[in-house]
Order: structure tokens, then sequence, then C-alpha cells
């Protein structure tokens, strides 16, 4: 992607929304409702996306409801405890979570200023003239579930040439990309932090000034990064056993997005991988026996492995600003968004 923005018009895909899990209180997307409240940015939807995203959100909460369902069935016990988070687990209702998650979404898409595009003047014959010749986004296997998708880029596309307009669609989805590989007038960004970070760094030296800034504390960063990675707690998740230790191997820094600037501060959002070995203890299936009538389960004897995996980190990194001298700035602050809990297996 050029290092210069383009236009000011964005779309989101519904794979932005899922990725996000539903959730609008990130840096990324506050900075881009920011961004978008000041006219920096527009962001455009259809009335098809919106929907697609309402379902994703039905089919994520009955996907919740199942998990809360075996909760409830294995910890009945917890229904004599009167912390108001434990009965909440006995108290979730579909309808009004998802009424309450569909809220969200409205309020943020208002919150945004979102301009609607009518999918209704898409000509229906050059949509299925791409599905019958295999076009984008029916590439692979000419999949009927597109068709939304199809709608959706077709009346982007279509907007942008009456409007002698170009556009953003933010998608990791390989078939929207290929649609805008093939399009004059829709450039594909994969995450939405692609499009901050040319919103944000207009200004080159900046940009240049922020990269320098982050390539020397490097090092402060990874050190941090696998300092909370080491506190975290491992557990094993397909056997009766413990982990011994934990070894890095190695950290590799995978991306990184300036997403905000201000008088005091610069904003990254980062994505590091680290790669591991785990010392796990077990107890060896073959040499285990359960005793149906007493209910019991002899071990008879353990095993040891040393389990190697690898595991991405979303991270958060602030510095705060010199303006005397930029290469004299400090990190303020570094936030690792990880699991409290990482599960490690040892029969994969």
């Amino acid at each position: 992607m050029s290092d210069l923005l383009h236009t000011r018009n964005i779309f989101l895909d519904t794979e932005v929304f899922v990725h996000a899990n539903f959730s609008y209180n990130s840096q990324v997307m506050l900075e881009f409702k920011k961004l978008a409240q000041s006219g920096k940015i527009v962001f455009y939807t259809t009335h098809v996306t919106r929907k697609e995203i309402e379902g994703k959100i039905k089919d994520a909460v009955k996907e919740a409801k199942r998990g809360i369902n075996q909760i409830q069935k294995e910890g009945r016990i917890l229904r004599n405890c009167i912390e108001p988070s434990f009965r909440n687990i006995f108290d979730f209702r579909n309808q009004e979570t998802e009424a309450h998650l569909a809220q969200q979404l409205g309020d943020f898409f208002s919150s945004c200023l979102v301009k609607i595009i009518s999918v209704d003047k898409v000509s229906i014959n050059s949509v299925f003239d791409r599905y019958f010749n295999h076009k984008p986004p029916f590439s692979e296997g000419r999949k009927k579930l597109e068709f939304p998708d199809a709608f959706v880029l077709a009346a982007l596309e279509k907007w942008c040439k009456d409007n002698e307009e170009i556009m953003y669609v933010v998608s990791n989805d390989k078939d929207h990309m290929s649609f805008c590989n093939e399009s004059e007038l829709l450039i594909s960004a994969s995450k939405v932090e692609e499009v901050l970070q040319l919103a944000v760094s207009e200004d080159g030296q900046l940009r240049v000034v922020a990269d320098e800034l982050f390539a020397k504390h490097l090092a402060d960063i990874h050190e941090a990064v696998e300092e909370n990675f080491s506190n975290h707690s491992f557990y094993v998740e397909d056997a009766d056993g413990d982990v011994d230790d934990i070894t890095i191997i190695r950290t590799e820094l995978l991306e990184r997005y300036l997403v905000s600037t201000d008088e005091d501060n610069l904003r990254f959002e980062a994505s590091f991988a680290i790669e591991y070995t785990a010392g796990v203890t077990f107890n060896d299936p073959d040499f285990t026996v359960y005793d149906k009538e007493s209910g019991d389960t002899y071990v008879f004897e353990t095993s040891e492995k040393s389990v190697r995996s690898r595991v991405t980190i979303p991270v958060e990194v602030v510095f705060t600003l010199d303006r005397q001298n930029v290469f004299h700035s400090q990190i303020d602050e570094i936030t690792v968004s990880l699991d409290n809990a990482i599960f490690i297996s040892v029969f994969e």
C-alpha cells in the first residue's frame, strides 16, 4: 500500500467488526471515530453490511450461549453464590444481549457520522456475470454465500464512478481484496490500522521520525512483551498435567502502525510473535485407569514432554513526545493484550 492517503472515503467490511469482537472501545476504533468526527475520513456502509454484521452478532451470541449452558450444567454450585458476576451467568438472555450489542453497533455508526450507500441500483446482470465467470468475490467455487458481498462491492464501485471518487475497502477477506485489485476505484486495505496510519501521518517527516523512534526503543518493547508473557499462567488443555517451565526461543515484531498523534503523544498498535517451548508433565493415558464403580482414577505413570509453540500478541505502545528533541522522547506506556491464561496442547 502507498504511504499516501489517496482518499478520505472508507468502507469497513463485516470482517472488521468480527475481528474486533464487536467492541468499539479499542484505541483503533476510538481513533477511527475521532477521525470520522473531525472529517479527516468519511465512513461509508450499506444496509446490507449492517444486516450482515447484526447477523454475525446473533451467531456469536448463540455460540456464547452454548458455552454458558455448559458452565450452567457443570457449575451448578455457583447458583449458591450471591455475587452479581455469578448470577449473571444464570440470567443470560439471548435476545436482550443481541439487542444490546446491536445498539452498540448503531451508536458506533451514528458517532462516526456514517453515510449509507444504496445497493438498489446495482445491476443484477453484472453480479450474475461475475458469478458465472468465476470473478471476485466468486473466485473460489462460485460460493453463493458471496452474493451479499458482491452487491455491496458493486454498489461501492458504482457510487465511486457516479461521484468521481475512489474509496478504501478495509477487509482481510481474500475475495474482497481480489475485487479491489481488479477495480480502478476501490483500494484494498487489510486492517483499519493501515488507513489510520495514512490518515494521521500525512506529514511524511513525522512518519519517518516515528518509525525511527520505535526502532530505537524496540529492544525495550521486546523485553516488556517477554516479561508480560512469562508472567502469564500456563495450562495443559488436553491432558491432566502441569506446565513446569517456559523457555522463550525468540520474539519477533510482525507489524506496527502509527495510529494516533497529538501534541504530547505518539501511539502505535503493534503485533509480536513469541516462539517458545513448554516443559510439560502429564498423566500418561496408556497407564491411567478409571474405576466406574468407585469413580476413582488411578495413574500408574506420568510422561514428560517439551512442547514447541507460538503465540501472536497485540501490543499498544505510547511515546511521550519531547518537542525540543523528538529522539529524546520516551516510552510512556506499553499495553500487552493477551489472555490471562495460555493453554498448551501435548497431543497436537
